[in-house]
């Protein structure tokens, strides 16, 4: 006698009952009646040009090596020793 394990389909009903609630929910559902809602947050963030100005810069800026230069990694060194000398 070979006895198999029981595998995934433990309820072969219930798969099907719950394949015909899906199936019927897509087939009730009405063309255009999905929505996408945009919050307040992200309409501002999308509207302000100002902002992706920035993001530009800083690519070109990080295409160009600028953030390797010695004196930009000097001014970000002495930034980060000024905040934990003001932080002790």
């Amino acid at each position: 006698m070979d006895i198999k394990g029981l595998g995934n389909n433990i309820n072969p009903i219930r798969d099907a009952y719950n394949r015909q609630k899906i199936e019927k929910k897509l087939a009730d559902a009405k063309p255009g009646s999905d929505k996408l809602e945009i919050s307040d947050a992200a309409r501002v963030i999308q509207s302000s040009s100002a902002e992706l100005k920035n993001v530009e810069v800083i690519k070109e800026r990080i295409n160009s090596n600028y953030y390797n230069s010695d004196e930009v990694i000097n001014k970000v060194a002495d930034a980060i020793l000024s905040e934990l000398k003001g932080s002790k």
